[in-house]
């Protein structure tokens, strides 16, 4: 009986030794494992079956600056973290377009497929399935943010400084309903300073004709859940109001038709937002 007693707490150390916290350390993943530390969420990591999708620290240095600046309030760390935790083990075959599961942070989190490439909240996927001896970690290109206004009228309504002129004419449309519904949907949101560009007479014209106003915004939404993942250069995507809209994919970014993505993969709970600096115009009303 001797020689077991010495190997099995050996085995035990080891495997004791390998949870998603180790696991993470091992990849690399300095900063997920830092600030998980500093929310007081590393000892979950280590105690509970759990999913984890752990950014890397390149990711975590592309935060866009308004999102570091929330982080830094311990709470709202601690709510982007848990988003990026699902209970139990969920491994990639699990993982088909647009399904939704649950988080720790009870947001959902949307995973999408485009060809080879399959995102989790448009984050790009680039290591699957990496077992620990209490879950499973999958390797993520960008920090995932919950949909922190939840679906596509919320995040306009509460941005009036970029989306006021855009929420007025969605209201006057009456499309706040199609756009609040489940979708999911993918809106190219022409900002404030886009719809400026407008001259000012023209505009009132269409704001005051619901028939045009209807078909120019629908134009802006495609159904479906694009993120920027799953943009190719020349597809053509059909919108809502029944015409394509033509997407260009270089170096400078993203364009679609002559308008500029100035942000993309804004996360919203019924799809995805991404904000334009030019209104697009449909072809038949041009």
């Amino acid at each position: 009986a001797l020689p077991m007693l010495t190997i099995r707490p050996a085995f035990l150390l080891q495997e004791a030794s390998n949870t998603l916290v180790d696991l993470a350390k091992k990849e690399n993943l300095t900063t997920l494992v830092k600030l998980a530390t500093d929310a007081g969420l590393a000892k979950v990591l280590e105690s509970k079956t759990l999913t984890l999708f752990g950014p890397t620290d390149a990711a975590f240095q592309a935060i866009p600056p308004e999102v570091k600046d929330l982080i830094k309030d311990k709470t709202v760390l601690k709510k982007v973290l848990m988003f990026h935790v699902l209970k139990g083990k969920v491994y990639s075959s699990a993982i088909k377009n647009d399904l939704l599961v649950a988080s720790l942070e009870d947001s959902e989190i949307r995973f999408n497929i485009y060809g080879k490439i399959v995102t989790a909240q448009c984050s790009l996927i680039t290591k699957v399935n990496l077992n620990a001896s209490n879950g499973v970690l999958h390797e993520l290109s960008r920090v995932m943010v919950p949909p922190l206004y939840g679906n596509i009228v919320g995040f306009v309504r509460e941005q009036p400084q970029h989306f006021s002129t855009l929420l007025a004419a969605v209201v006057e449309a009456t499309l706040d309903g199609v756009l609040e519904g489940e979708g999911p949907f993918t809106v190219f949101a022409p900002s404030n300073a886009a719809f400026t560009k407008i001259p000012k007479e023209e505009l009132d014209k269409i704001l005051h004709n619901i028939p045009l106003l209807t078909k120019i915004l629908e134009y802006h939404v495609v159904s479906g859940t694009f993120c920027s993942a799953g943009l190719t250069d020349k597809a053509k995507v059909e919108t809502l109001s029944g015409s394509d809209v033509t997407i260009h994919v270089s170096k400078g970014g993203v364009m679609v038709n002559k308008a500029k993505v100035v942000f993309s993969d804004a996360p919203v709970s019924n799809g995805v937002v991404h904000v334009i600096d030019t209104v697009l115009i449909p072809p038949e009303v041009e």
